[in-house]
């Protein structure tokens, strides 16, 4: 039997004009340990390279936290062609990014903010208290614990870094589209998407109200998330981000807008 391969060695290295982004919530972890994945959260991260096949998560950015960084590790695995190159573009590297940390920002308050977090959830469900965090807006909840607005501009900082690097480009590859990925946590990922898309955002038929996230059909699951392709058209990114199958163009100005506003 022939051995399945997914690109010619032949064939002739060609610019590179855009990103595909993968931008994941780390899986399951294992609360006992505090910050490493289950055997199940491990088994989940895994079975994301099942869902796009051929699929190369390219470098993965993550948090300087362990759970990020080990789901990458297991998306990079590529189960379903274990030990082969995808694409050609052989095994990703793993970027640590303190722009992508959740834990950082929410550990000066004494737990504050995780202690209010924590019981809004036990009260009314994730959904009331991821939406409980966006509506302080451009406001700390506590006096050490960045704003919704400020995690959107952490988030959207290793975002725009990966514009600039297209831009600036003159990579050759065997593929145009070169595939990268983000690992972080919810907390950081419905501020970027609030702040991005929120004034466009499509109510989702599951909607179970008018928040924004319960528009957007409720929080981002463990190992679930959306995309980003970034493509170099006329010297130009443009940027377009599809969330469960609804897809919005982003304006990387706007972005820019908003990481000026909390650079140190």
């Amino acid at each position: 039997m022939e051995k399945e391969i997914f690109y010619s060695p032949e064939q002739n290295e060609q610019l590179v004009t855009a990103y595909t982004i993968d931008c994941r919530r780390h899986s399951e972890r294992d609360r006992e340990n505090i910050n490493p994945l289950t055997e199940n959260g491990e088994k989940k991260a895994k079975a994301v390279t099942l869902l796009k096949p051929p699929y190369n998560p390219g470098d993965c950015y993550v948090s300087e936290v362990i759970r990020t960084d080990d789901t990458a590790q297991k998306m990079q695995e590529t189960i379903w062609q274990e030990g082969d190159e995808v694409l050609g573009l052989g095994k990703g590297r793993i970027i640590q990014s303190r722009h992508l940390g959740a834990d950082d920002f929410w550990g000066g308050d004494e737990g504050r903010f995780l202690n209010q977090y924590r019981e809004i959830m036990r009260e009314k469900g994730k959904a009331a208290a991821e939406q409980w965090y966006l509506d302080f807006k451009d406001k700390k909840p506590f006096e050490e614990t960045i704003s919704p607005q400020e995690a959107a501009a952490h988030y959207s900082v290793v975002i725009l870094g990966l514009v600039d690097q297209l831009n600036n480009s003159q990579q050759k590859a065997r593929v145009s589209k070169i595939p990268k990925t983000i690992v972080s946590h919810d907390v950081m990922m419905h501020p970027f998407l609030y702040y991005s898309i929120g004034e466009n955002v499509e109510t989702d038929k599951d909607a179970l109200g008018d928040s924004f996230i319960e528009k957007i059909g409720g929080p981002i699951k463990e190992t679930e998330g959306f995309s980003l392709n970034l493509e170099k058209v006329d010297n130009e990114v443009k940027a377009t981000l599809i969330l469960r199958d609804k897809e919005y163009d982003i304006d990387l100005s706007k972005l820019r807008k908003l990481v000026g506003r909390y650079e140190r």
